[in-house]
């Protein structure tokens, strides 16, 4: 008898019909990976974002091979290692947020559900790539749709004005920001269209000396903190709500499909700004949450969270803006 000595480590999981090959050499995800990305490693850069892939791949399988209401899949970033994904997103551990203003729709029954997709109001999936403007991206989106909802006409905006310009309010450019800067933003200047100042995922000079501002904000609205129903009756009667969330979990980063739900997902400690944009309230509960990570993350780029339990503190940090009514 022959003894055969065994380069390829294969873990088998349970209930899965794939054998994860752990060895570098010849390994097909891991080449597929980097070519759908165009990635190019050094030898010791690429072994170990080999290692770091393998280990989201088994986590990603190990999931998926449960009874769970949502499922994972490898994307963009399975490369990386949790604390490089952290650094694109900032964190908003304390919250001053504005004094809520009476909502005057506590007692107006709501929808079972909206889908603002539905209605021609919500812009296409970007992608913010590693530039930590989710703020941007989300109080954007926003304006966007409510812009979309008062005038007819979905316009897409400059989140790149915001990344460069907006920095005497607060923000940090592509270390991250806070939505609300982006209404006080548009509040003071307005905001020009997305073709006339384009996104580069970096942080520049601020250039709107020849830039034409189309729109503006009068106001804007902080929800009720941690309140669930507030958040579903503004999505019910006004339009999509800017939010931020704790997204620090592999179960968010590598979302793929259903309804998601994390057990330890905190929600006070937040650190990714997304768009609210629908809920349903029949039979299984969620939010719709368009995302700022490009179409090939999610649901074409969009997540459903599970709603009743403020889940990743999608209540907590609730805004939209009122735009200036006739701005052009």
């Amino acid at each position: 008898m022959f003894q055969i000595a065994i380069l390829l480590v294969i873990i088998h999981l349970e209930d899965s019909n794939e054998a994860i090959i752990l060895s570098k050499a010849g390994n097909p995800h891991w080449n597929t990976h980097k070519a759908k990305y165009g990635l190019v490693f050094e030898p010791l850069e690429d072994e170990k974002r080999f290692n770091i892939f393998m280990s989201n791949y088994k986590m990603i399988m190990e999931h998926n091979s449960k009874n769970s209401e949502y499922q994972l899949a490898m994307n963009h970033i399975g490369h990386l290692e949790k604390h490089e994904i952290s650094r694109c997103l900032k964190r908003h551990k304390s919250l001053n947020l504005l004094k809520p203003q009476a909502n005057t729709l506590d007692i107006i029954p709501v929808r079972d559900s909206i889908d603002y997709r539905d209605y021609g109001v919500v812009s296409r999936v970007k992608n913010q790539g590693s530039c930590g403007s989710c703020y941007a991206f989300s109080g954007i989106g926003s304006i966007e749709s409510h812009v979309a909802l008062q005038t007819g006409r979905l316009m897409e905006f400059s989140e790149e004005e915001i990344v460069d310009c907006s920095g005497n309010l607060g923000n940090q450019g592509c270390n991250g920001g806070l939505m609300e800067n982006v209404f006080k933003y548009a509040i003071q200047n307005g905001i020009s269209r997305e073709e006339d100042y384009n996104y580069t995922a970096h942080a520049n000079k601020c250039h709107t000396k020849n830039v034409n501002h189309l729109h503006s904000l009068v106001s804007y609205v902080s929800l009720k903190e941690g309140d669930e129903k507030d958040l579903i009756r503004t999505l019910s009667f006004i339009g999509p709500v800017s939010i931020a969330i704790d997204a620090n979990h592999y179960q968010f980063m590598f979302y793929h499909s259903g309804i998601l739900s994390i057990d330890n997902c905190s929600q006070s400690d937040l650190d990714h700004g997304v768009l609210a944009i629908g809920y349903q309230l029949a039979r299984k509960q969620f939010l719709i949450v368009k995302n700022s990570w490009g179409t090939g993350w999610g649901e074409n780029g969009y997540v459903r969270i599970a709603l009743g339990s403020n889940m990743c503190g999608i209540a907590s940090y609730g805004s939209y803006p009122i735009p200036l009514r006739n701005s052009k």
